[in-house]
């Protein structure tokens, strides 16, 4: 199965930095925290999200792994898209592709200010 819906519940890991992604996902309800460096002594959220925002959408598109931890906050519905299904899934659902192109801009751009306050942080 290409797209399925599946269910979290708060605190557990849907997505891992660093692990290989095969699926982008769209929350359908409930929220999700966004984590870079998940459980390590410099640990920074870097969001919420929550009904309609996509994840990992960047990671299957590049093939590379994942940037950042995702974690349930509460209990979440999600559908699962792989990576196989993803241009049928954009074809079908044409409003997504915007969503995930805003979701890419929003990510992009709250890695650049991660960055910018890391750059800083050392240089003191």
């Amino acid at each position: 199965m290409n797209e399925q819906k599946m269910t979290y519940h708060a605190d557990q890991i849907i997505m891992r930095e660093g692990e290989l992604c095969d699926a982008m996902y769209k929350i359908l309800s409930g929220s999700v925290a966004v984590y870079i460096r998940y459980k390590e002594a410099d640990e920074r959220l870097i969001g919420i999200y929550s009904k309609g925002r996509c994840f990992g959408e960047m990671n299957v598109l590049a093939d590379q792994p994942a940037s950042y931890t995702v974690v349930a906050y509460d209990e979440v519905l999600l559908v699962r898209i792989t990576k196989d299904f993803l241009e049928d899934f954009i074809r079908n659902n044409p409003n997504s592709a915007i969503d995930m192109m805003k979701n890419m801009g929003q990510t992009v751009t709250i890695m650049q200010k991660n960055i910018t306050w890391l750059l800083r942080s050392f240089v003191r």
